[in-house]
């Protein structure tokens, strides 16, 4: 059975967002920059969430290796939008997130991340401890 990426009902965690009048291109939409800041702000708040409370320090244990961003439909200002976001994977070192970014049932765009765990001591990857694969699995897709 395949997910669908585009329904809300697969997100377990969420984000509000406005939409900014900073945030519009010259053609009067909203920018790809700013989509990509809504789904940062998503991805933030998860880490937040989900990992600060494993440890202080444990936020600054993440790099980006992978980011990409598919364009549904266009997005106006004014308005609200609301971020899903959803671990699809877990890997040895790293986990792959999967976003949904909606503008009521709408879904505006799709964000897929690769996150690597880099070690405090090494600065290299480093495998993802137990606790921290638990409270990433707290987050996994939802199949509906």
């Amino acid at each position: 059975m395949s997910i669908d990426l585009k329904s809300r009902a697969v997100y377990p965690a969420w984000a509000n967002d406005i939409v900014r009048y900073r945030d519009l291109d010259p053609n009067a939409h909203v920018s790809h920059l700013a989509i990509g800041e809504y789904f940062e702000n998503g991805r933030v708040r998860l880490r937040h969430q989900q990992l600060a409370r494993l440890d202080d320090d444990i936020l600054k244990g993440f790099v980006l290796a992978k980011l990409s961003i598919q364009f549904n439909f266009e997005l106006h200002f004014p308005g609200e939008v609301s971020v899903g976001t959803a671990v699809s994977r877990l890997g040895n070192t790293s986990y792959t997130l999967v976003q949904g970014l909606f503008q009521e049932d709408r879904c505006i765009a799709n964000s897929e991340v690769i996150t690597v765990y880099m070690g405090k001591e090494t600065g290299r990857p480093t495998p993802l401890t137990d606790e921290l694969r638990a409270a990433l699995e707290e987050v996994a897709l939802i199949e509906p």
